[in-house]
């Protein structure tokens, strides 16, 4: 059994200021989610960058093909072979290149955090105020702040879960869910992309959600909130989009090939 250890009171010297900047996932596209994500930030006293989604289509065998040869699990792969989730592997990709970028860069210190977001997320008004409420009564490496999955009875204490594997699936109240899944906002520290970096570096391509319970990396949390007073999750997934758009474009591709032909005279 693991236990959250908390700390019994929030210290005036709350490690949360040592937030050395906000990253928000955006796609291209999204530009109404990009005007109101950083409408949102406006109220942060600490710098904020937007981070290009990447968008998940059979062109990142070529851009991203040094990634894709780590392989992808076989739920993501069609029977001939061909990509069933493309919306998944771009959200691994947005993720994992993110963490990449913090990593590959000189900050203030080893201890740095950041606070990374998806543009599928509805900051409050006083958001800012109340990170650090949520997040002064623990010792952290990494932080599910809004999220979505289910959460295991014995890892909890009144304020957050401790996070580790398996991942799932299981299946609460006739619906299929995952252990510590969403990642509309998360904190870590530097240490903590590090320690995930050497876990998915070393694994195949799969829903970053489920990799990152899996990679067990030390002091990961949730908080049992689901982040209520930072934020809600409201808008569809760019995952979930894109997923649709290659359903419709196959669904249309087979349409086309069935149809009847008209055979001239």
């Amino acid at each position: 059994m693991r236990r959250v250890r908390s700390r019994t009171k929030t210290s005036g010297s709350c490690r949360c200021k040592m937030l050395e900047r906000i990253f928000y996932i955006n796609s291209d596209a999204s530009t109404a989610r990009r005007h109101t994500m950083e409408a949102a930030l406006q109220t942060a006293t600490v710098p904020f960058e937007r981070w290009p989604a990447v968008l998940g289509s059979p062109a990142l065998n070529s851009t991203h093909a040094l990634h894709l040869r780590r392989g992808i699990e076989g739920y993501l792969k069609k029977p001939n072979g061909g990509i069933k989730s493309w919306g998944t592997i771009g959200n691994y990709l947005s993720h994992v290149t993110l963490f990449e970028h913090i990593a590959s860069r000189r900050w203030s210190s080893d201890a740095a955090s950041f606070l990374i977001l998806q543009d599928d997320l509805d900051l409050l008004p006083g958001w800012a105020a109340a990170l650090r409420t949520l997040l002064g009564r623990l010792e952290w490496q990494r932080v599910l702040l809004v999220w979505f999955g289910a959460e295991r009875a014995e890892d909890c204490d009144e304020h957050a879960c401790a996070v580790h594997p398996p991942a799932g699936p299981i299946t609460v109240g006739g619906r299929s869910t995952r252990y510590y899944h969403g990642l509309q906002a998360s904190m870590v520290r530097l240490s903590g992309v590090r320690c995930l970096l050497d876990c998915v570096t070393g694994r195949p391509i799969k829903a970053i959600d489920a990799l990152l319970v899996h990679c067990d990396c030390p002091r990961t949390y949730a908080l049992r909130s689901h982040g209520a007073a930072l934020g809600t999750h409201s808008h569809g997934s760019e995952k979930g989009r894109v997923d649709s758009a290659w359903r419709n474009a196959s669904a249309r591709a087979v349409r086309d090939v069935l149809k009847p032909r008209k055979h001239s005279v």
